[in-house]
């Protein structure tokens, strides 16, 4: 991702211009005989830039290295060779064996797979001289892998992102990358989970995006956007400009599918405006700016919670797998016919799903 295009440009008189002219055509035209000889053309400078990654890489130059110095020893006479040294000879065919064996692992590893080179799918992403200087747009869904799942992955993702933190599900990473990858005053917008906004592995997440401008977001609570997974939605929409003091951006609470004019009619009927100065770094909760205000003269004239306890605030049970520990009624009655003493130690159990303002909590899990 990092080599330099223009040696491949550079190849056959081509340039960075012609290809990236080449690729609107491609895009634009609807000639057959255009696109194939367009397909020829481009073809003509990836196979350049193949090559010329091919040379620069340290690990062939290696091979090739050994390879000249087997062929050496395996025809004496012909290279005016002493004697050959077997021992030695055994050693670097299996060094060179091993070198290819890593070469090989690496180009068939699933990561790599579908992959293609975005710079040349994309051109115009790049500057004069070929260097990045980011999309207009950057959309998308991230998956949502729990961090539970990312295992040895993290040391890398400690290394690679200032969000970072060890309890942060996969998602949080996307933000930050989408983000990098805009150029200045570029427009981002995800659809992805709320929690990072209270969350305390979602703290350098929000502070990271106080530094760009917050466009939009659109808080979907426990609708279920998302029909096989209960993911609590929120559109997060961000421009890449350094925020102006005391701005504002639109925020709403959906609590609806339906929208008789659309959905940003509906938007636009229930939004208020969030001052993002205000927004505390303990978690953001979205309100307006005469709420916010009024709760930050509340924080300044009494006690946080936090403080009152000392600290001492816990998260309740943690089962560790649900699926082991948290059962359903008919499981529970089950256990309980099968042996009576089960009733004993079998409890009624609340995920955070089922606790909601002003009712009594329901819950089916036991």
């Amino acid at each position: 991702m990092d080599a330099d295009l223009m040696e491949a440009f550079g190849r056959k008189g081509h340039s960075l211009p012609a290809y990236r002219a080449a690729v609107a055509s491609y895009k634009h035209t609807n000639s057959k005989a255009d696109k194939k000889q367009l397909v020829h053309f481009l073809e003509e400078i990836k196979q350049g830039f193949r090559t010329t990654l091919a040379n620069n890489d340290p690990m062939r130059a290696r091979m090739s290295k050994l390879r000249g110095q087997i062929a050496v020893m395996q025809d004496p006479d012909l290279f005016g060779a002493k004697k050959v040294d077997k021992a030695k000879l055994t050693k670097l065919k299996k060094d060179l064996e091993k070198q290819e064996a890593e070469r090989d692992a690496i180009e068939a590893n699933k990561v790599y797979e579908g992959a293609f080179e975005w710079r040349f799918e994309f051109p115009e992403v790049l500057d004069e001289q070929g260097n990045y200087r980011g999309f207009e747009v950057v959309l998308g869904n991230p998956p949502y892998i729990r961090q539970e799942e990312l295992g040895d992955f993290k040391l890398y993702l400690q290394k690679q992102f200032s969000t970072y933190a060890g309890t942060a599900d996969l998602y949080i990473y996307f933000v930050e990358q989408g983000i990098r990858l805009l150029k200045e005053g570029g427009q981002f917008s995800y659809i992805l989970p709320n929690k990072w906004m209270r969350a305390g592995y979602g703290q350098g997440l929000r502070a990271w995006l106080q530094k760009h401008t917050l466009v939009q977001l659109l808080d979907f609570g426990d609708l279920p956007v998302f029909e096989e997974a209960t993911t609590y939605p929120l559109i997060l929409a961000v421009e890449k400009t350094q925020p102006e003091a005391g701005y504002t951006f639109e925020a709403a609470n959906i609590g609806t599918f339906i929208y008789e004019q659309g959905l940003a009619a509906h938007v636009a009927e229930h939004a208020f405006q969030v001052q993002a100065d205000l927004l505390p770094d303990g978690g953001w909760n979205l309100s307006n700016s005469v709420s916010q205000q009024l709760l930050e003269k509340l924080k300044n004239t009494g006690i946080p919670l936090g403080e009152y306890v000392e600290g001492k605030i816990f998260r309740g049970v943690l089962t560790g797998l649900n699926e082991a520990f948290v059962i359903d009624e008919a499981t529970k009655e089950r256990l309980i016919y099968e042996d009576p003493r089960s009733a004993e130690i079998i409890k009624p159990f609340l995920a955070g799903r089922d606790i909601k303002r002003y009712q009594p909590p329901k819950s089916e899990n036991i």
